[in-house]
Order: C-alpha cells, then structure tokens, then sequence
C-alpha cells in the first residue's frame, strides 16, 4: 500500500522542491546498504564514479528511485551488479548493470508500466507487485530526466538513469530530449 501511495502521490505532483544534490554521496550510501543484502546472496556491487556530481534535486525522491532500480539488480544478478555515474554534456549518467538473464526486448518498455511484472507467479512475498520501477520513472521524469532499460550482450540488463545537472525549462527540456534521442545509453561495451 505504501509504494501505491508513493506513487499515487508523485504522478500528482506538479513540481517538486529541488535543492544542491551531491549524487556521489548519494550512492554510496545507497550501494554501502544495498551491499549488505548483495552479500548475503554471495553477490557484489561495484561502484565506480568520479570524484564528485552535483546536481539540483529532490534527494528523497532520488534515493527512492536509485535503490529500486538497485535492488531490482540485486534480485535478478549471478554474481555481480555494476554502478557507474558520470557527467557527460550537462547530465548526469548512472547506469546499473546486472549479470541476470536480461529481459525479452518486446517487454522491455513494460518494465516501467505500473504493476507490471514479468511473471505473474511473482507476488509480494517473492518479488514485489510492479511498482518500484514506475515510481523510478515517476521520479525521474519529475527531475527532467529519461530512465531506460537495456539488454547486455552475453546476458544481464542495464538500467541507465539520466539527470539534467541543473533544472530545465519545458522547452530546455524539448530541444535536450531531441539531442539525446540519438545518444545510445552505454558507457562500457557489452
């Protein structure tokens, strides 16, 4: 009922109160809590970034979206789940890579669809209802930024999460969203 709520509560929301976000401190406290449950599967999270990317944000709303996406990695990885944020052309990039079975590329744009599960024998106790992955998209739309998923080559699926550093108008918005249509979201080869 909670993630209903919160997610209820973002899809209304017009706007929200933005202040200076550092996002790799951001994710490293969010890895440093995700690493214990990724321990004690026997798997491992690495984080790689650079020294420090700031941005204007909700960091509530952020953190939010950021760990549903890792957990979610956490759940469906072999062994290992990959983090890596950086700044490229004003937006800050942070990918999450699993080594899992990836997901059949028809659904791959139903991952972000309320209550969407890729099997309907999975409920609460065994993965969730489907709505951690909309409230990151919810999230990160509210910030001016794109969420999408991708297969890896080899196996696993890669979730790339892209912030404008500084908030944008509509317009700044429109013009940006075009530029980017272009830019495959990759920072490694598969």
């Amino acid at each position: 009922i909670g993630q209903i709520l919160q997610l209820s509560r973002l899809e209304g929301l017009p706007q929200v109160e933005f202040q200076s976000v550092d996002l790799s401190a951001m994710l490293e406290e969010i890895i440093l809590d995700a690493a214990f449950e990724a321990e004690s599967q026997n798997k491992r999270v690495i984080f790689q970034h650079q020294n420090y990317a700031v941005m204007a944000g909700n960091s509530d709303l952020l953190s939010s979206a950021i760990e549903n996406v890792l957990r979610n990695a956490i759940h469906y990885a072999q062994r290992s789940i990959q983090v890596v944020l950086l700044t490229v052309n004003q937006v800050n990039r942070i990918t999450i890579t699993d080594d899992g079975p990836g997901v059949n590329d028809a659904l791959l744009a139903a991952l972000f669809t309320p209550f969407y599960r890729l099997s309907e024998a999975r409920d609460r106790d065994s993965g969730g209802v489907g709505l951690g992955l909309a409230i990151a998209k919810q999230a990160v739309s509210l910030h001016g930024g794109h969420i999408t998923a991708t297969n890896v080559t080899g196996g696993g699926l890669r979730v790339c999460i892209e912030l404008p550093i500084a908030r944008q108008t509509p317009s700044e918005l429109d013009k940006n969203t075009a530029k980017a249509e272009h830019i495959k979201c990759q920072l490694q080869p598969d």
